[in-house]
């Protein structure tokens, strides 16, 4: 990763909403991701609400403006096994682990239908009622997602 490039950008007028990493380490736990976060803050100037991290197994969201603490432990955490699962079909791969290229795809078209997503949604899995209950889903909300940024 070079300076100030990230794997998806989720913005509006108003600036950058969340940073999304994707990273496909097996079994990604809280306090690997602690640390990959805080490798990412001391290399990267991070200047969004959110950051979220994400592999094949689980997800992460810190909320920037209330966690200045480099290790503090997420807002959110989910398992991303639901999504995988729907957005995986769409996939040519046999492979049990996806590459980091094809989760970034699942992610951008999941966090595509997020952003997208109308007043009467209806959210049945965990990944979704999780987010809507930590109120990223309502701040994304008509934002726009930008993939591959290279800044």
């Amino acid at each position: 990763m070079n300076s100030n490039s990230f794997d998806i950008l989720i913005t509006n007028d108003d600036g950058t909403i969340a940073v999304v990493e994707v990273k496909n380490r097996k079994n990604l736990n809280i306090e690997d991701a602690k640390k990959v976060r805080r490798n990412i803050m001391a290399h990267q100037n991070l200047k969004s609400k959110y950051f979220v991290l994400v592999s094949q197994d689980y997800g992460y969201i810190w909320d920037n403006e209330d966690s200045h603490q480099v290790l503090s432990n997420p807002l959110i955490s989910f398992s991303m096994q639901d999504v995988v699962s729907r957005y995986y079909k769409q996939m040519s791969t046999n492979e049990n682990r996806l590459r980091e290229n094809e989760l970034e795809i699942i992610v951008t078209q999941w966090i595509n239908d997020l952003v997208r997503a109308n007043e009467s949604r209806n959210f049945t899995s965990e990944p979704e009622q999780k987010l809507l209950e930590g109120g990223f889903i309502d701040t994304i909300i008509g934002a726009r997602v930008i993939s591959e940024v290279q800044g």
